[in-house]
């Protein structure tokens, strides 16, 4: 009893620390003090009884701290625990099992990828992509341990939980475990997993900041133009966020007529996302240079602003030069159309520089979505 009426006032004080706390944070730093000085052995007891109080944003955070000093201390417990109380609500465990399972592989990767197998890959990988996330950090800390034993687990794999560990195994900036990995993959044979282990290399420094090192690497490799190709996407993807007409460039200056008009759409589309009004003028200044290659582009674009801005949107719809180019585009502009803008979408199409096809078009696929 005297265990319980402890672990019933930490809650209260840790609870009542991070809601009345104050600003800077003094609260949780306060709360996170307090689960600090448990015993290891109250950590299961707090846990217990922090899952069930009443769910609250302070007895969230309580959770957090408990698991973060629980997953330091015996790792394996932890994510027992978190399967154990989380695993009916999905996206709750994927969250709450994050961190103690980092720690799992850093202190036993094996047993870590045999718990991944048990609770992570029968899970559907809808929510963010966090199953395979979690394996790639699994397969990461077991080739720092073991790398022979972690590659040859990941030759049992297949598909996207192989692409995944390879991208752990892989790691990033440690240039020998990276050529060791390819090596081994070229010497099996297998075509596509040495194809995604020259994404992962490329795009994994691109993201990183070192787009030049990609390059660098790239140029090294002796790769006819089918293979290059892909790679060279990837680069530029990675490359994208911190320089995108700067990467756009260096793109398109590598780019042919076979692969010219589909790399322009994907900037465009991409580009669009983010940065609406700087992606239009780079689009601008494509059309003129590129003409006719960059219609499928204009439509990517056009379908992408279509719900922020319609009126501008049907405007580089009726700029594409290609009849069913154009089609394509102005039936995906308006399946963007959402109901509550059907009136004015009518009102928008008049006022239009599209042809009366177009406008049919444009109006039949946003009536096909509304009903």
């Amino acid at each position: 009893r005297a265990a319980t009426n402890v672990i019933d006032t930490f809650l209260e004080d840790t609870a009542g620390n991070i809601r009345f706390g104050g600003s800077m944070g003094v609260g949780a730093a306060k709360a996170f003090k307090l689960v600090e000085d448990l015993r290891p052995s109250q950590l299961s007891a707090a846990f217990a009884k922090a899952i069930a109080s009443p769910r609250t944003s302070s007895r969230d955070r309580v959770i957090d701290f408990i698991l973060d000093r629980w997953a330091r201390l015996d790792p394996s417990k932890a994510f027992a625990a978190c399967a154990e109380a989380f695993g009916e609500d999905r996206e709750t465990f994927l969250d709450r099992a994050r961190m103690p399972l980092n720690y799992f592989a850093e202190a036993d990767p094996a047993a870590a990828f045999a718990a991944w197998q048990k609770h992570y890959a029968p899970l559907d990988r809808d929510y963010d992509n966090s199953t395979e996330f979690q394996l790639s950090g699994v397969f990461s800390s077991w080739a720092k341990k073991d790398f022979d034993a972690a590659f040859a687990e990941y030759q049992n794999l297949a598909g996207e939980k192989a692409d995944y560990a390879l991208r752990g195994l892989i790691g990033h900036g440690d240039q020998q475990r990276r050529d060791q990995v390819l090596a081994l993959v070229e010497a099996s044979g297998n075509t596509v997993a040495l194809a995604e282990a020259r994404k992962t290399v490329v795009n994994g420094l691109a993201r990183s900041g070192e787009p030049d090192k990609a390059i660098a690497w790239l140029e090294t490799q002796n790769l006819d133009a089918i293979t290059r190709a892909p790679l060279e996407e990837e680069i530029a993807e990675g490359w994208f966020s911190q320089a995108p007409e700067e990467s756009a460039t260096w793109l398109l200056e590598r780019s042919d007529d076979s692969n010219r008009a589909d790399r322009l759409a994907e900037i465009a589309r991409d580009w669009a996302d983010w940065e609406a009004n700087a992606a239009g003028e780079w689009l601008g200044k494509m059309v003129e240079v590129h003409g006719a290659q960059a219609d499928k582009a204009i439509g990517r674009f056009a379908q992408t602003i279509a719900n922020q801005d319609p009126p501008t949107a049907l405007d580089w719809v009726a700029a594409i030069s290609d009849d069913h180019e154009r089609q394509k585009a102005a039936k995906r502009v308006g399946q963007q159309f959402s109901m509550r803008m059907m009136e004015g979408v009518e009102t928008i199409l008049t006022d239009s520089a599209l042809n009366e096809t177009d406008r049919a078009t444009v109006l039949e696929a946003a009536r096909e979505r509304r009903y």
